[in-house]
């Protein structure tokens, strides 16, 4: 968790509401300032709290799984909530394919006050666990959250990259299905929320280099396809970053969410148009 006090306290109760009853719960502080380590903390020994400074999700979830000591482990993003079934269905799929590395599930998107978005996170032409290809080939519906590994597995990996503060979740299902298949439970477990775009996915942007970087350097050729899909996704979610910023009166940052969009698909012409508009466009404050 960072700053999560707003959401916290419903992601621990959905843990401590799993069906599993072997469980393990491991809160780690990203150095938050707003009193998340103090709601975490009023669940005393029930769920163990660990501070660090704040370093990012890799980090914060590679310190977790040190901590841990089950033979599985899942991940549960301070504003996400897990239903009361999902680690005891994924962690009873992986004890009967002992072959499969990864379990995860389909959710359901909600937005910060918990009304429900999209009834599916994952679309039918991604409804079926991935072979490598298919890593390679595209961005697939798995995010921390919906997921449960062998512990073995995650450290064979090395745990999440700590250079990457955004994509790290991609780039470690790649690492995780080198060592074996995943499992894909169809059931909606999770409840994943979705924010606004503005400001965070400009806020963000900064690791996406690196991530090509790691993704070029280990798989070479077999990962141009992931690479064009992901910045098919970057310029998209950038381009309705601006889309916000615009209608927050924030034009500056509008053309910097275009300029970027801009880097991932120089030949997308619209946002060429789009970042010309904002010069035009009314500010709400200074900041032009």
């Amino acid at each position: 968790m960072f700053n999560s006090a707003a959401t916290v306290a419903r992601a621990i109760e959905s843990a401590l509401a799993q069906t599993l009853g072997d469980l393990e719960i491991v809160c780690v502080d990203d150095g938050s300032s707003d009193g998340s380590a103090a709601l975490a903390r009023s669940y005393g020994d029930r769920v163990r709290v660990i501070a660090q400074d704040n370093r990012g999700p890799s980090a914060a979830r590679n310190a977790g799984a040190r901590a841990a000591s089950g033979e599985f482990v899942a991940f549960l993003d301070a504003d996400d909530i897990l239903r009361p079934a999902m680690l005891a269905r994924c962690t009873a799929e992986l004890r009967a394919n002992p072959e499969s590395v990864l379990a995860y599930s389909n959710a359901e998107i909600i937005d910060d006050a918990g009304c429900v978005l999209r009834a599916s996170m994952v679309g039918a032409g991604r409804a079926h666990p991935p072979a490598m290809a298919d890593l390679l080939a595209h961005i697939w519906p798995i995010v921390p959250s919906t997921a449960v590994m062998r512990r073995a597995v995650f450290d064979a990996c090395g745990g999440f990259n700590e250079s990457l503060r955004s994509c790290e979740d991609i780039y470690f299902w790649l690492l995780a299905r080198e060592h074996g298949p995943f499992i894909y439970l169809a059931e909606v477990l999770v409840q994943k929320t979705e924010y606004q775009l503005f400001p965070k996915v400009l806020e963000r942007d900064a690791g996406a280099g690196a991530f090509a970087g790691l993704v070029r350097g280990r798989y070479g050729a077999r990962g141009a396809g992931l690479l064009r899909d992901f910045n098919r996704m970057k310029a998209r979610l950038l381009e309705q970053c601006g889309a916000e910023a615009i209608r927050a009166g924030r034009a500056r940052d509008a053309r910097r969410c275009f300029a970027r969009a801009i880097a991932y698909q120089p030949a997308h012409v619209s946002n060429y148009v789009r970042m010309l508009k904002t010069f035009a466009a009314p500010a709400a404050d200074s900041r032009k």
